[in-house]
């Protein structure tokens, strides 16, 4: 492999290690999944019950930086390995309930703040709502989806190390040439998608209704109701979007595969003309990458859907 690819594990007592042999590995980001995931597999020896974080550099980059989900050390007739799964650490957001009540005039911080979860960052500067009503049972991602919608009508997703966005301020432009481009795809997935969503009003009555026109298109029928639901008091119009959208994600994509990681981000812009695929800044919305024996490989994908394209 022609980059550096280095494996840190950190005990719970802080004292970290690095393993420089790495035999496979694969690291994924994706616009509408709140955490980075990492599977890997590498040479050295650990006490696995000690182990607390796991990083992964691949040059001087940090690509990865999560907790050690599940880790094993084997010593196989003499070889030793050591195996990882490890999930960012804004995957917790998902996992812990935000505190109930009005956030009168929060930026995106305010709303992280709120919940609680450490060593997961937010973006700065993002722009002040008038409130957010945070339910009972609301976990902490989900309040910042309603905060990204109302402040921005989108969805919010991670870039960096662990950071919470809502824009890409730090978008990178990327071209790429059709001499390193090992795969081009294109694709839709419909899995998920609704056709209609109804919210009901204070009245009790469905009121509010979005209707998909792809799910139509394509002959998919997916209604769904929701009860009337104070998170969204401001704009159940915004609710109804909300969840129309979001079963839309990724419906088209456009996918290349390039040999190599050249710091590749989530909303970052994508040029290619190679393999029959011809994208033109094209936002990037998934971000796999993979090692073996063979090298390294990325695959980028770029979503057209509500949010995306």
């Amino acid at each position: 492999m022609a980059d550096t690819i280095i494996i840190e594990t950190m005990e719970k007592n802080g004292n970290r290690t690095r393993y420089g042999t790495v035999t496979e590995f694969r690291c994924e980001k994706e616009r509408y999944t709140p955490y980075s995931s990492l599977t890997a597999e590498f040479v050295g020896v650990c006490d696995a019950y000690d182990i607390a974080e796991v990083s992964l550099y691949i040059g001087s980059r940090l690509v990865h930086r999560g907790t050690a989900d599940v880790i094993e050390s084997r010593n196989d007739g003499g070889s030793y390995r050591i195996k990882v799964r490890s999930y960012g650490y804004t995957k917790q957001l998902g996992q812990n309930f935000s505190e109930e009540g009005i956030i009168s005039q929060p930026d995106l911080d305010a709303v992280m703040k709120r919940c609680g979860v450490p060593f997961a960052e937010c973006q700065q500067g993002t722009d002040r709502v008038n409130y957010v009503y945070i339910n009972d049972k609301t976990t902490a991602w989900e309040a910042i989806c309603v905060y990204a919608m109302k402040a921005y009508c989108t969805s919010p997703f991670i870039r960096g190390d662990n950071v919470v966005c809502c824009t890409a301020d730090t978008a990178v432009s990327r071209g790429y040439t059709g001499s390193h481009t090992v795969m081009t795809a294109k694709g839709q997935k419909l899995t998920g998608i609704y056709s209609d969503v109804y919210v009901a009003g204070l009245s009790g009555s469905y009121d509010y209704h979005a209707q998909s026109s792809t799910a139509q298109s394509h002959r998919i029928t997916r209604r769904k109701y929701y009860p009337y639901d104070r998170e969204w008091v401001y704009d159940l119009n915004d609710e109804a979007a909300f969840y129309l959208n979001y079963s839309e994600r990724g419906t088209k994509y456009s996918a290349f595969r390039v040999q190599g990681y050249r710091g590749e981000d989530l909303l970052d812009k994508a040029t290619i003309s190679a393999g029959g695929l011809s994208l033109e800044e094209a936002e990037i919305d998934a971000v796999i990458i993979t090692a073996s024996g063979k090298g390294i490989f990325t695959e980028i994908r770029c979503y057209e859907d509500a949010y995306c394209g």
